[in-house]
């Protein structure tokens, strides 16, 4: 997000934020991309939380769509700044769920 000097973002998030809500075969296509990132992270917990990396307190499903939302969120932040420090931040605040 930092490297990236244009600061145009993520393809699917700035649909997502411009064209979600106004062409269904569009919103067809970002849910599906949702979906297969949620699944993703998901993946990516249950196997943090059967190692004992991160804990259990939630289901892998529930962070997976938090890490999701906080992958996007964070994407459409790197579009107005390029202060690492406070992107940082965002990133272990959104982390510190997992402990």
């Amino acid at each position: 997000i930092v490297k990236d000097e244009s600061r145009k973002g993520c393809m699917a998030v700035n649909t997502t934020t411009e064209l979600a809500n106004q062409d269904e075969e569009v919103s067809g296509w970002l849910c599906k991309n949702m979906e297969d990132m949620e699944t993703q992270f998901a993946t990516w917990v249950t196997e943090a939380q059967q190692s004992g990396e991160i804990n259990s307190s939630f289901s892998a499903q529930a962070l997976g769509k938090y890490l999701y939302s906080a992958f996007c969120g964070l994407r459409v932040i790197g579009q107005t700044t390029r202060d690492r420090k406070s992107l940082e931040e965002i990133v272990a605040v959104a982390l510190s769920i997992l402990r």
